[in-house]
């Protein structure tokens, strides 16, 4: 299948998956908050700092990273890679009410390219016969409200890369690939109602946040965020993780089409 056809299939999953949860009874969206980095995708050439790529030294360009900033938390995207990388939502005290009054998921979710994943060790004509031993990933993890760093999730610890054994170039049409954003993978975790609410801390207006860390493991040499984001809903665990899968894979195609 075509770059182009998976995009698209993409994006027609995304907005079917939105009408079914629109027309659905049972539940809704209480909260949803996501970090859009800006990060470009880019298929032939190296990590760049400008474009929101983290890299380590020696690995990538010398240009700095970029602030975005949402809600007055700022958090620098690219550049020299950092021991972790922080993102923190805002939580407004009306929304957490909500949160607290109905029962129901917090689902986490991270759009990223370059050196994650499982690398193929074997190919047989096409056919993977065995993968690498994972080294290549991000761990989550959040403040509860007394200051302590919960772990969630290893992200992309379990992503599949397309590439052939041995090194690939940037320009091949595969990943994830640490010399492009060929393929942007997005991997996510489910959060009970209890521990997301305990993740919310007090700031001086009323309000809360939610300090959420990203913490790359040594062996990632290049790594690009594009988005980093929380919903909380009512419906089945299944049907919010389509809906925040599709509902990236549709925000993230459409930068790129602006971009291009």
């Amino acid at each position: 299948m075509s770059r182009k056809a998976l995009s698209e299939l993409w994006i027609s999953g995304g907005c079917l998956i939105a009408l079914f949860w629109q027309s659905s009874a049972q539940g809704g969206i209480i909260y949803s908050k996501a970090i859009y980095t800006g990060a470009t995708q880019n298929t032939t050439t190296a990590c760049n700092g400008a474009e929101r790529c983290f890299f380590k030294t020696g690995q990538g360009d010398a240009q700095n990273g970029v602030a975005v900033t949402l809600d007055g938390f700022t958090t620098t995207w690219g550049g020299q890679i950092p021991d972790k990388i922080s993102a923190t939502f805002k939580v407004k005290a009306a929304e957490k009410t909500a949160i607290t009054d109905a029962l129901g998921y917090a689902l986490l979710s991270i759009s990223a390219s370059r050196d994650i994943g499982q690398r193929q060790a074997t190919n047989d004509g096409g056919v993977v016969i065995t993968y690498d031993d994972p080294v290549d990933w991000v761990a989550t993890s959040a403040k509860t409200i007394g200051g302590l760093d919960t772990p969630l999730r290893d992200m992309f610890k379990g992503t599949l890369s397309t590439c052939p054994p041995g090194e690939t170039s940037s320009g091949a049409a595969c990943g994830p690939n640490y010399h492009s954003d060929f393929i942007i993978s997005s991997d996510s975790m489910r959060v009970a109602q209890s521990d997301f609410l305990n993740f919310m801390r007090p700031i001086g207006d009323g309000d809360f946040k939610i300090e959420l860390t990203l913490d790359p493991t040594d062996d990632v040499g290049r790594l690009k965020v594009f988005s980093v984001g929380w919903i909380y809903a009512t419906p089945e665990p299944v049907t919010l993780q389509l809906l925040a899968v599709g509902a990236l894979a549709v925000r993230t195609r459409s930068r790129r089409r602006r971009a291009a």
